[in-house]
């Protein structure tokens, strides 16, 4: 008994720490240009490559259904996908789930507008997710210009101010 509840506040402890948001360098976290496409399947089957969204500004989001904090990040995004859908803005939801039917159930409840992709081990190694969710935005070029890891009480406005920040260069 004492053992489990040891395990779970271990479990506790890096599910929280993993999941507020955290400041590191871009230039620390964020795999170099070359290393920034990947071709995902999306819930339907098909494929869905980061590199036909360059001309655009992509907001790639690593997330979870069993992630709290991913969950209360899911209406931000699809209220910012809403608002600038129309002004080359794209959100590509990279699943890290690994039940396919629980996702696909989740992104039906939530009605999620964006494309959701089933992520891989490889990408999330490539991105280096060490935690979800995790936020990376790139601009026009195909460059990251933001990264994320976690949510809090200004995700909604850092992440709007940098959308609007790069839709007008």
């Amino acid at each position: 008994m004492k053992n489990k509840i040891l395990a779970s506040i271990f479990l506790f402890i890096v599910i929280f720490y993993s999941c507020r948001p955290q400041k590191t360098p871009l230039s620390q976290k964020t795999p170099s240009a070359s290393k920034m496409n990947f071709v995902l399947e999306q819930l339907d089957g098909t494929k869905i490559s980061l590199e036909q969204y360059k001309g655009q500004v992509v907001l790639v989001d690593f997330w979870a259904t069993w992630c709290p904090p991913c969950v209360r990040t899911i209406p931000i995004l699809i209220d910012l996908y809403h608002k600038y859908k129309d002004r080359s803005f794209i959100i590509l939801g990279v699943s890290l789930d690994e039940s396919r039917d629980q996702l696909e159930k989740f992104v039906r409840e939530k009605a999620i507008p964006y494309p959701i992709l089933i992520g891989t081990r490889e990408v999330a190694s490539q991105f280096n997710i060490e935690g979800i969710p995790t936020i990376v935005i790139f601009d026009k070029k195909g460059q990251v210009r933001f990264r994320e890891v976690g949510y809090g009480k200004d995700t909604s406005s850092k992440l709007e101010n940098k959308i609007l920040e790069l839709l007008n260069e």
